[in-house]
């Protein structure tokens, strides 16, 4: 999914009697069900059934998210959907994960980095020495931020 665009009318289709928001990212509508979101993320839950204007809205915009990065982390929320993980997407999906509280995904997320690190066993044959500190030094720094609850 590195690069590509998720299609919204193919992935997010507008079905009566399912979908019952419409969430607009870069100008694209994502058509879900609040009971979904609201299930998966205790933020969605109260954006949904609290007083805000989100609870009786049609459409809520989110101007400062990218589109195929919300619209991976939805899939990924989805129950009909399964992402396999990979670095790209891990690093894409878990600032929101964080920031929407879907624990379960920011559970699979951080099992996945460990996972990648204890399957690298850091070598120290000479020839990939440098390689493999970078590698594991862009991991820490990734642990670090989102440890923090955001990226810097």
């Amino acid at each position: 999914m590195e690069g590509e665009e998720i299609a919204a009318k193919d992935l997010f289709p507008e079905e009566p009697g399912i979908t019952d928001i419409t969430l607009v990212v870069e100008d694209k509508e994502i058509h879900t069900a609040k009971a979904i979101l609201m299930c998966a993320s205790p933020v969605f839950k109260t954006m949904f059934t609290s007083d805000f204007k989100e609870k009786t809205a049609q459409k809520i915009h989110f101007p400062e998210k990218k589109y195929d990065d919300f619209a991976l982390f939805l899939l990924k929320i989805f129950p009909q959907e399964y992402i396999e993980l990979d670095e790209d997407k891990v690093i894409r999906i878990l600032p929101l994960a964080r920031e929407y509280e879907t624990q379960q995904i920011v559970k699979d997320c951080e099992a996945w980095m460990i996972s990648r690190l204890s399957w690298k066993k850091i070598s120290f044959a000479e020839y990939s020495r440098d390689q493999d500190i970078v590698y594991l030094l862009q991991w820490l720094k990734i642990a670090e931020d989102y440890e923090q609850g955001y990226p810097k």
